[in-house]
């Protein structure tokens, strides 16, 4: 068996003895990324919901595109004075087509 040098020995020795124990991991929860990144997220779900709920909730009270496109004015308009008299009648003549 080759010996190595004296040196060597002790060397091995110190750092064997100085070598820690391997550190636990640490739970995720303790970690700041893990909530920095679960804020982010919750916050970006968060509001994309309610944008889609204030889309939906905008979307269903807006009358549909094809009836404002066929606006008819129905009926008489009647201008009037402050003492009710009648001052004009407006009637729009029916269509022909």
């Amino acid at each position: 068996m080759v010996v190595g040098h004296p040196a060597d020995a002790a060397v091995a020795a110190r750092s064997s003895a100085s070598a820690k124990p391997p550190r636990p991991k640490r739970p995720l929860y303790y970690r700041p990324l893990f909530w920095l990144v679960l804020l982010t997220g919750a916050l970006t779900a968060g509001g994309a919901t309610r944008f889609y709920r204030i889309w939906m909730t905008t979307k269903a009270q807006l009358p549909d595109v094809s009836t404002l496109l066929s606006y008819e004015r129905g009926g008489t308009i009647t201008i009037q004075a402050d003492d009710g008299q009648v001052l004009q009648k407006l009637v729009r003549p029916p269509e022909t087509n």
